[in-house]
């Protein structure tokens, strides 16, 4: 190998479980409020470019992201859990947030 082959610029290789992690993170911090629109993170409207970058690395794996809920601060928006304990599926009002 010569010294001009050896100046190049570094290049990191990540593995799968890697980049799905790194993509994990990356949604967790970057998410779309229920109540602005905006990303929580740098702000700007709707799904930042970060969060569509990392959403690509899952679409491209067999993984889903983990889904944390109350991320998107629903609470801004008036919105409250609902204990769903003890109704029967498909009763009235059945549907996690009110």
């Amino acid at each position: 190998m010569t010294d001009q082959q050896s100046a190049g610029p570094n290049i990191t290789v990540y593995g799968e479980a890697q980049q799905l992690a790194i993509a994990q993170q990356v949604l967790d911090e970057h998410v779309t409020s229920s109540a602005t629109g905006r990303c929580v993170a740098c702000g700007v409207q709707g799904p930042c470019f970060r969060r569509e970058t990392a959403m690509a690395v899952f679409s491209r794996s067999r993984w889903l992201p983990r889904r944390v809920p109350g991320l998107s601060q629903p609470e801004r928006l008036g919105l409250r859990r609902v204990d769903l304990a003890g109704r029967r599926y498909g009763s009235a009002g059945c549907g996690g947030v009110v």
